[in-house]
């Protein structure tokens, strides 16, 4: 036991260095921005676009006016179909 403490004595006690928090480098750069001027950022340049009216070509021929009772036809249809299918289903009841 002597000989471990003799060696201890000899020995030179040398503290470690905790390395120091990063909170006061971080504090430097923040006071640096904030005693430059602000400046607000440059908006970018705009791009004028030029709206251009193509015209169709001559030879082209108008399309024809469409039909007013087309639509008209086909509801005709389309409800005489569900009046069939319905008659279909309830024609066996009776009246009481």
């Amino acid at each position: 036991m002597e000989d471990v403490s003799e060696q201890v004595q000899g020995e030179e006690y040398v503290p470690e260095v905790m390395e120091q928090p990063l909170e006061p480098e971080l504090e430097a750069p923040m006071e640096q921005e904030l005693e430059a001027p602000m400046e607000p950022p440059t908006p970018a340049p705009r791009v004028r676009v030029r709206k251009v009216k193509v015209k169709a070509p001559a030879d082209t021929k108008p399309q024809p006016a469409p039909d007013p009772n087309y639509w008209n036809s086909r509801l005709q249809e389309h409800r005489s179909s569900q009046r069939l299918a319905k008659d279909e289903r309830y024609g066996n009841l009776r009246i009481m």
